[in-house]
């Protein structure tokens, strides 16, 4: 079977939501498609460069606090 293989198909296939046949499409097609190899280490690369970190102590306090005075308790 020949699929065509989107660029969505290879970003979904990167964080693990794309549907079982198309993964298994392209884990059996991705040796001969160097393209798809090099969107895929891009997209490992660019995750690895972004540094997430958790919001501090104090500013959850803050938006807390916040969120408590803009309430609107007429509902």
């Amino acid at each position: 079977m020949i699929k065509t293989i989107t660029q969505s198909d290879l970003i979904c296939y990167f964080y693990g939501e794309i549907d079982a046949q198309t993964k298994d499409y392209i884990d059996n097609n991705i040796d001969f498609n160097p393209d798809w190899v090099t969107l895929l280490n891009d997209l490992k690369e660019i995750k690895d460069s972004v540094r997430l970190e958790a919001p501090s102590s104090s500013n959850i306090q803050i938006i807390l606090e916040e969120s408590l005075l803009e309430e609107n308790h007429s509902f």
